[in-house]
């Protein structure tokens, strides 16, 4: 019993300082190329890439097509993101081209160079190796890179030959902290497909990294030499030659997908449960019966600690706080208790106004990712409840963020009128993820109905 209850206690200490560590990844597919030859599969692999890292944990922000200032502002912006602890996960589906050693990303509107003018070439697009160097600054701990850009070389017509290599990336020095990944090996070129028989929305190597992420327990290293055996092998039975490369430069063991945590307590016989189900009941804390479940998450004891965690669940919100906004709006701002990563969610509310559109609302999460939920209103009257829905069936933006936190309500009265609308209703429903225990908790807020201050 002492030894369980130390255990718990000791779980419990240490989940502050674990859910300062957060996992965040930026995810690039460019396939629209204005002045280079298109391609096919850069935007799929980034988007199954994307739904796959989530459902790892990460926090994902999806760029997808951009242009050299929109790439350069998505990278400063993923590079701020991060803190130190953290772990930083960066995907490229896209052309690149080797020049003089150097590995270049090129944006969507990449002009065509002319022969010997890579000084221009190396200006317009992204330096690998700087990149590296900036995300490395962020002081996060582990940095991953995808780099799956060894296709053919980009410039092959005539006038520009000579700029770039026959094809491939060139070998690089990650610096200390960063696994690199490449789709291919040295002066190597990937596969987009098999043949013509593959309609595959990704290329050859990613869909192969795509399996190989979900393997529970499988290190970053075990990903990487799985990789590079399937796909070689794959790449064999058509005639060509590829073996994904990979630089390790991490200072521990990286796992994506952790094991099942059904047996972290020592012993999984009925009188250790029954005591440790114990130990939670007495703690009576959301935090007290999730690492109870992380470490018993079948059987009757814990289908018991879910009806409580659920009943605790809907007496723990502390009430809502519902004021004025600097701007003029009205901020309802409430804390949600459950701790994880956001898997779903969904958010219902209602507003009375007299048929008056012209309303802006924004959710804010705990980790500041905000959605524009309404602008400039929904052309609907007298308190009609609308609900937004995220996961697969929406917007995206919460999901794989932690759950935990102050959240914010906004509602702006974008009319200089006399009649600006009352808030009356809001709930927030969340399915979270601790580990592999799902939880789902419903928030209505208090406080409504309120009216929303007039900007007049």
């Amino acid at each position: 019993m002492r030894r369980l209850l130390g255990l718990l206690v000791l779980l419990l200490l240490l989940a502050p300082a674990q859910a300062m560590a957060a996992r965040l990844a930026l995810v690039i597919g460019i396939d629209s190329y204005e002045s280079l030859s298109p391609l096919d599969r850069a935007v799929g692999d980034a988007r199954a890439m994307a739904q796959r890292l989530g459902e790892l944990g990460f926090g994902v922000t999806e760029v997808l097509n951009p242009n050299r200032r929109d790439l350069s502002l998505a990278i400063t912006a993923f590079r701020q993101s991060l803190k130190p602890g953290d772990m930083a996960f960066v995907h490229y589906s896209g052309h690149g081209v080797e020049i003089n050693g150097r590995n270049l990303l090129l944006p969507r509107d990449m002009p065509l160079p002319t022969m010997g003018a890579e000084d221009f070439l190396i200006s317009e697009s992204i330096d690998l190796n700087d990149l590296m160097t900036r995300i490395a600054e962020s002081g996060a701990t582990v940095r991953i890179f995808v780099i799956d850009a060894c296709r053919n070389n980009p410039f092959p017509e005539r006038g520009v030959r000579g700029v770039g290599g026959v094809g491939g990336l060139a070998i690089t020095t990650p610096p200390n902290g960063t696994f690199v990944l490449y789709s291919a090996g040295f002066r190597q070129t990937a596969l987009d497909r098999l043949n013509a028989d593959d309609m595959a929305s990704t290329s050859v190597y990613t869909r192969v990294l795509l399996e190989q992420l979900a393997v529970p327990g499988a290190s970053i290293s075990d990903v990487a030499r799985g990789v590079r055996g399937k796909v070689a092998a794959l790449a064999e039975s058509v005639g060509h030659q590829q073996s994904p490369a990979y630089y390790d430069e991490l200072n521990q063991e990286v796992v994506l997908s952790p094991e099942p945590a059904a047996k972290s307590v020592a012993g999984d016989t009925a009188p250790a449960v029954a005591e440790a189900f114990e130990v939670a009941r007495q703690i009576n804390s959301v935090d007290g019966w999730q690492v109870f479940l992380q470490a018993y998450g079948k059987g009757f004891h814990a289908d018991m600690a879910r009806v409580a965690l659920r009943d605790l669940l809907a007496r723990s919100v502390e009430p809502t706080r519902v004021s004025a906004t600097p701007e003029g709006g009205l901020v309802a701002s409430f804390t949600v208790p459950l701790k994880g990563k956001i898997v779903d969610w969904a958010l219902q509310f209602s507003f009375t106004t007299e048929c008056e559109a012209d309303h802006r609302i924004i959710v804010t999460s705990a980790s500041g990712n905000a959605i524009n939920v309404m602008d400039r209103g929904l052309k609907r009257c007298s308190g009609t409840p609308v609900t937004f829905t995220g996961g697969a069936d929406g917007p995206r933006d919460f999901a794989g963020t932690e759950a935990s936190g102050e959240w914010r309500f906004t509602m702006w009265d974008l009319d200089k009128n006399n009649h600006t609308g009352t808030l009356n209703a809001v709930s927030l429903r969340l399915v979270v993820r601790n580990d592999d225990i799902t939880t789902e908790q419903t928030i209505a807020l208090t406080g409504l109905p309120a009216a929303v201050p007039s900007p007049l």
